[in-house]
């Protein structure tokens, strides 16, 4: 049992390889609920697909689990190519403006966040995008629009329990989409807002003890870009400091779809197709740029915007 065991592929959704090659998970299109690997070698700008991947002796295999199979986490299936970044850009939020009813000075930051939630991992601090409104303004459809397209979407509820939360982002890594976030119960406000808290910047995992015999502590990674829906503000100063947000006010506007159509999805995976092909040309390509930091603004708000401002190469936006 122990040689089994000990052979057994450990779980990864990806992998930076340091040896020139990046290893991301991928949905198997022609078996959908399954996974497999792209396998990106950099210096020959080579792509290959695999169901598992050999790293300094060790074998890893993607994660293929109901989350997967019932699309809570949402993934790309194979590197798209794309002409410019500017057209790529301008995809994104063509798609954006035609499903959702923002302001359009919001709508040119949610498609740079976009942008930004797949080379998220290149920086040390990200914002999170947040829609704040009553019942029926929106906020469900700011999600699902702009989650869509953003890095490994991992969509989850208001009455989504915490402990989920922290093994979901720590294996997949990808986007946390969580709506009615105003959590109730202290004790499970609490848990949420340590996420929320510590998730912002890396090297700041959330500590918990586990293990029914032998209680042990683990450490788990919550640092991944956040999509969050609330009714009312966090009461957490620093949280709500680390929040992009949108007042949504409902009544959208003449033509905005009041159920998406099939076609949302397909133009949707396309999107995240070309957006995996420039992670995989882009990552550990881009860095701050502190020229970029705003005058007058106080550092915590320079902090969170700098990975944002420095991959926006419009100088008008």
């Amino acid at each position: 049992m122990e040689d089994v065991k000990k052979n057994k592929p450990k779980q990864a959704s990806f992998l930076d390889c340091h040896n020139g090659s990046l290893v991301e998970i991928v949905g198997d299109k022609d078996n959908p609920g399954s996974t497999l690997f792209v396998i990106y070698k950099v210096l020959f700008d080579d792509i290959e697909i695999s169901d598992k991947v050999t790293v300094d002796g060790i074998d890893y295999c993607p994660p293929s689990d109901d989350l997967i199979k019932t699309g809570t986490i949402l993934l790309p299936t194979y590197p798209e190519p794309y002409n410019t970044l500017k057209e790529l850009v301008d995809v994104i939020d063509k798609f954006v403006y035609r499903y959702l009813d923002i302001t359009d000075s919001y709508r040119k930051l949610a498609t740079y966040y976009i942008l930004l939630s797949w080379i998220y991992d290149c920086f040390e601090t990200i914002p999170y995008l947040r829609a704040i409104g009553d019942y029926g303004t929106g906020k469900s459809r700011f999600q699902k629009v702009i989650g869509h397209l953003c890095y490994k979407p991992m969509f989850a509820g208001g009455a989504t329990t915490p402990s989920p939360i922290f093994r979901i982002i720590n294996l997949y890594r990808g986007t946390l989409i969580i709506d009615e976030a105003d959590f109730r119960l202290s004790d499970a406000q609490s848990e949420i807002v340590k996420i929320f808290n510590c998730g912002y910047t890396t090297g700041v995992p959330v500590l918990r003890t586990e293990g029914d015999k032998e209680r042990m502590p683990v450490a788990y990674n919550v640092f991944c870009p956040k999509i969050i829906a609330t009714r009312e503000r966090f009461t957490d100063k620093a949280l709500e400091s680390r929040c992009l947000t949108e007042v949504m006010q409902g009544n959208p506007r003449v033509g905005i779809p009041i159920h998406l159509p099939k076609s949302f999805y397909n133009e949707a995976l396309k999107i995240r197709n070309m957006l995996l092909l420039f992670r995989l040309k882009h990552y550990g390509q881009v860095e701050i740029k502190p020229e970029l930091a705003i005058e007058g603004v106080e550092a915590r708000v320079n902090q969170i915007l700098l990975p944002l401002l420095s991959i926006i190469e419009d100088q008008k936006v």
